[in-house]
C-alpha cells in the first residue's frame, strides 16, 4: 500500500517536473511573413509529416521523458532509499506515470507539428515547399530524415562538436553518407 502511494506521488511529481523535453525550441512571437495559401499550408503539413512522423516524434518524446524521470529519481536521495528498501519502486512509478506522460507527449506532437506547419507555410512558397518534398522523397533526403530521427546523447554530441572544432577536421565520407 505504501509503495503504491509513493508510486502515485512520484508519478504526479514526475509528470509535473520531468515532462518530455521538446524536440523543437519554440520561437517566441514569430509573425508570419505573409498569409499562406491553402495549398502552401497543405504542402507544409505534408512536409512536416514526411520529416517528423507522428509516431517517431511521440516515441522520441517518451524516451526523453523516461530518461529524465529515471535520472531525476535516481539522483534524489529519498527515491534512492525507497528503491533500496522496495526494489522496483522507480520502475513502478515510471510505469504508473506513463499514461499521463503519453497524453502530454501526443498533445505536444500535435502542437509542435501545427506550429511548424504554420511557420513553413508562411515562410516558404508553394514551389519551395514542393522542392523540399521532392528532396525528402529521394534516397539522400530519406537518409537525412533517418539521421535526424536517430537519438543523440546531447553531451556526446556536444563533445564531438568541440573535438571537431579543435582539430578543424573535415567531415568524413562516412559521416556525410550515413
Amino acid at each position: 500500500m505504501r509503495a503504491a502511494f509513493i508510486c502515485g506521488v512520484f508519478g504526479a511529481a514526475t509528470v509535473a517536473s520531468a515532462a518530455p523535453p521538446p524536440i523543437i525550441t519554440p520561437v517566441a512571437n514569430v509573425a508570419p511573413a505573409r498569409s499562406p495559401t491553402t495549398d502552401e499550408t497543405r504542402l507544409a503539413a505534408s512536409l512536416i509529416d514526411l520529416i517528423h512522423p507522428d509516431q517517431e516524434m511521440f516515441e522520441s518524446n517518451m524516451k526523453g521523458w523516461e530518461a529524465v524521470a529515471r535520472k531525476t529519481a535516481e539522483a534524489d536521495p529519498l527515491y534512492a532509499k525507497l528503491e533500496s528498501e522496495y526494489p522496483g519502486t522507480i520502475n513502478a512509478a515510471i510505469e504508473n506515470s506513463r499514461p499521463a506522460a503519453g497524453e502530454y507527449s501526443r498533445d505536444f506532437v500535435r502542437k509542435a507539428k501545427a506550429r511548424k506547419t504554420r511557420i513553413f507555410a508562411s515562410s516558404l512558397t508553394g514551389p519551395e515547399l514542393q522542392q523540399l518534398m521532392d528532396f525528402f522523397r529521394q534516397p539522400v533526403g530519406q537518409r537525412f530524415v533517418l539521421k535526424m530521427q536517430q537519438p543523440t546523447e546531447v553531451n556526446d554530441f556536444a563533445e564531438g562538436v568541440v573535438a571537431r572544432a579543435e582539430t578543424d577536421a573535415p567531415l568524413t565520407s562516412d559521416e556525410l553518407q550515413g
